[in-house]
């Protein structure tokens, strides 16, 4: 994966994210894996059914939340160091 696209500086990025939470079922995964990158200039949608984690991702890559592994990076700076 390029540092950069061809629209310019990437603006926000998230690598490998994963997010696990404990229940008295067990541990609950409820993010796996999640990479992708956002360009400056872009517009995305974050969209999917009722508990398919879109609340989750959102509040990890607003450096709300800690993911259980991986990293998001904004504007250069990483959110979960």
């Amino acid at each position: 994966m390029s540092n950069q696209s061809a629209n310019g500086r990437n603006v926000l990025e998230a690598h490998h994210l994963s997010k696990q939470v404990s229940s008295p079922e067990g541990t609950l995964t409820i993010l796996s894996d999640v990479s992708f990158t956002i360009s400056a200039g872009e517009s995305v949608a974050v969209v999917g059914p009722s508990g398919a984690g879109k609340s989750t991702l959102l509040a990890l890559l607003a450096g709300l939340d800690h993911p259980s592994s991986g990293h998001v990076v904004l504007n250069e700076a990483n959110l979960s160091s």
